[in-house]
Order: structure tokens, then C-alpha cells, then sequence
């Protein structure tokens, strides 16, 4: 709830040569067919796929979605946080400029607060309860710090959204596109 599909959808709305793979779709396809190979005492079986084997999944249908896109001379917005600040660089960085964004200078109650206020009906926060998405904000902003901490140690962009999320989002489009667009 950071702000990645917003960027994602603007920049694709303003550039019409990029296509947008949205790994959580992936990702949570992915996990819902898992959940229904747990064992009754919710151990899951060893032959179902590790986070590593979902890491290798996104970078597979990356490299697929480049080879068709390559013929329409069209390029990729991979927009996911299902792959690890490590794994995108060992994947992604000699093909793509790598961005993370998070939330490490929010508080719960002010995240939580956010997210409430700007639920729409089919975002996943609509359907948890508040103890619950308060458990989420914690998680949110702990990674976040964590991850920004991983930017710093590899010179990855880290954009916080903390705050006026909205006006921050702008900056960030503007900042990618000064630095990742090709307009041609």
C-alpha cells in the first residue's frame, strides 16, 4: 500500500510502449493453489514450491514477456513485493532500473488510518479487520526500513512514501521518467 501499483498505472497510462507484468497476481495465484496442498496440520508438502522457486518463477515470466515483447519494441513495468531487494538485483539489475518503494517514517495507527481512508472495494485491506491490519502496518514499516537499508548497502533507488503519499507518487514518476523513460 505503498504507492507501487499507483506508479506502475501512471507511468503506463502516460507511455504507451510498456507493458505491465503485476507479479503479486502471480504470486498470489501461485499461493492460493499452495494453501490447497497444505496437509491437515497445515505443513506443507515438500515437493510445492519454495520462495526461491517463486523468485525463479518472476524472473521466468520476465524473460518470456521480454521476448515478446522485444518483437513490438515495447518495454516492461515489473510491479511486485514478493521478490526480495537481493533477488531483484541478482535477477533484474543489468536489465532494469531497479526502484523501491516504502513506508519507514510512518507510524501504525497513521498507516493504518491511510489505508482505511483510501480502501476502494476491491482492495485486499477492505476485507481485514483493524487488529489485523494494524498487524500489517507494523510489518509494512519494519520492512520498509530494512529494505531501505538494502538500497542504501547496493545503490538501489528507495523512494519513502511516508507522509503525503499522493504528492510523493508525483515526485517519483517525475524522477523515473527523468531517469528510466525512454520517450522515443
Amino acid at each position: 500500500r505503498c504507492g507501487k501499483t499507483t506508479v506502475a498505472n501512471n507511468l503506463f497510462k502516460k507511455y504507451n510502449n510498456y507493458e505491465i507484468i503485476r507479479g503479486d497476481v502471480y504470486s498470489t495465484a501461485i499461493k492460493s493453489i499452495i494453501r490447497k496442498k497444505e496437509t491437515p496440520e497445515n505443513e506443507i508438502k515438500k515437493d510445492i514450491m519454495t520462495e526461491e522457486d517463486m523468485d525463479e518463477l518472476m524472473y521466468n515470466i520476465v524473460k518470456q514477456m521480454e521476448i515478446e515483447t522485444e518483437r513490438t519494441n515495447q518495454k516492461i513495468i515489473l510491479e511486485t513485493n514478493d521478490i526480495s531487494v537481493e533477488k531483484a538485483i541478482e535477477y533484474f539489475k543489468s536489465d532494469f532500473d531497479i526502484y523501491c518503494l516504502g513506508m519507514p517514517n510512518e507510524t501504525v495507527e497513521s498507516l493504518a488510518y491511510q489505508i482505511r481512508e483510501n480502501d476502494e472495494e476491491n482492495d485486499w485491506t477492505n476485507y481485514i479487520g483493524d487488529e489485523r491490519l494494524k498487524t500489517i502496518c507494523n510489518d509494512v514499516i519494519k520492512n520498509s526500513k530494512n529494505d531501505r537499508a538494502k538500497c542504501e548497502r547496493y545503490g538501489i533507488n528507495f523512494f519513502d512514501t511516508s507522509g503525503n503519499r499522493n504528492e510523493k507518487i508525483d515526485q517519483i514518476v517525475k524522477e523515473i521518467e527523468l531517469k528510466s523513460i525512454d520517450k522515443e
